[in-house]
């Protein structure tokens, strides 16, 4: 028979335990990010024109959020930007209803792109492709852990956002 005194006895060794494990778990983390790249390599990364945004989530304009199982992404290489996402959303007009290709797969090889840098060390990227007339512009939020945010507002469409991470290309 177990006796109440026993179980009060494990029941205040499992606490401590568990904030040991947990001290240990998060105590042996490096300063890598979420894709394996040091701060450093993403800030690199991105001065050189030369990473990934891997996205992970979608969250359209009604604010419904859906988690995104196969690899959507947009690779950004010195002069081209290649965009490869999903679009859930609303169509303001009657062609591009009824096209069967997503909005955001595209490939743009004229864009302007403007740096900024923001006070909790990140860096936002507001790139505007000019020769993809649905895209008005795609704003990246890129933190220094690696995690990211995508907006992109488009032209005949709602606008919608993902969450990712950013990779650095080698």
């Amino acid at each position: 028979m177990i006796s109440r005194t026993g179980f009060s006895k494990g029941r205040s060794l499992l606490l401590p335990l568990m904030g040991c494990c947990i001290l240990f778990v998060f105590g042996c983390s490096s300063s890598k990010t979420i894709s394996g790249a040091s701060p450093e390599q993403i800030r690199q990364a991105i001065q050189s024109d030369r990473w990934v945004f891997v996205a992970q989530s979608a969250i359209a304009q009604g604010g419904r959020s859906r988690q995104i199982d196969t690899r959507y992404d947009v690779r950004f290489g010195r002069d081209t930007l290649q965009c490869y996402l999903p679009y859930f959303g609303r169509s303001f007009s009657g062609a591009a209803a009824f096209s069967n290709g997503s909005p955001l797969d595209f490939k743009s090889t004229d864009l302007s792109i403007e740096k900024e840098e923001l006070k909790n060390g990140g860096i936002r990227l507001k790139v505007k492709p000019r020769d993809v007339p649905s895209v008005q512009f795609m704003i990246f939020e890129i933190f220094e852990s690696g995690t990211s945010s995508l907006s992109v507002t488009l032209t005949d469409r709602s606008p919608i956002s993902f969450n990712g991470y950013l990779e650095a290309v080698k």
